[in-house]
């Protein structure tokens, strides 16, 4: 297995490039995991410059301000295309991610339980059960990294602290053999 998986290096290029641009990497990455925000972050036509000239008079959040203004200083930086081409890279890879952890059927599912260290399980619903009292990242998952099983309380502080962490809603949703991995993985 790769030492870093291809995720974790688009990460790790995206947090060089906001270290550098001064951008907050947690910030942009809660607009990168919200679908209607991040779309624009790549709208050609700057709607984000109406809505915040509409955001005076519409009572819009402070915590949407925000994003609409780190969007603003993403698109007006010059390396505004890098940072699109690896955002663009990092929700690929998601949902490469998504596809490869896909569970379908009782081998499947069996094989991931025997990878974090149970037993298998006769059916399918069994397995899901099971899988379902597990607390892994899916990034770590993915990455082969079957040690940091951790606790609900411990995985809900790191996705806190590391929204890079967080496996999108949104993503999850759209492939329906990935959710009973998502139960209380994230």
């Amino acid at each position: 297995m790769n030492p870093l998986s291809l995720y974790k290096q688009y990460c790790n290029q995206l947090r060089t490039l906001c270290e550098n641009n001064i951008f907050s990497y947690n910030r942009l990455f809660q607009v990168i995991n919200n679908p209607d925000v991040c779309d624009l972050l790549f709208d050609p036509t700057n709607e984000v410059l109406v809505l915040l000239q509409d955001s005076k008079n519409s009572g819009i959040s402070k915590r949407r301000l925000k994003k609409y203004n780190l969007i603003c200083r993403v698109k007006n930086n010059p390396s505004y295309f890098e940072i699109c081409d690896i955002i663009h890279n990092i929700k690929e890879e998601r949902k490469q991610i998504a596809k490869r952890l896909a569970l379908y059927d009782l081998p499947t599912l069996n094989d991931s339980l025997i990878k974090l260290g149970e037993e298998l399980c006769p059916s399918i619903t069994q397995a899901r059960k099971k899988l379902k009292t597990i607390y892994i990242n899916i990034y770590d998952y993915d990455a082969g990294e079957y040690d940091k099983r951790t606790d609900l309380t411990s995985l809900r502080l790191d996705l806190n602290k590391n929204e890079d962490r967080l496996f999108p809603l949104y993503v999850a949703k759209s492939d329906r053999e990935l959710t009973p991995l998502l139960q209380h993985s994230c």
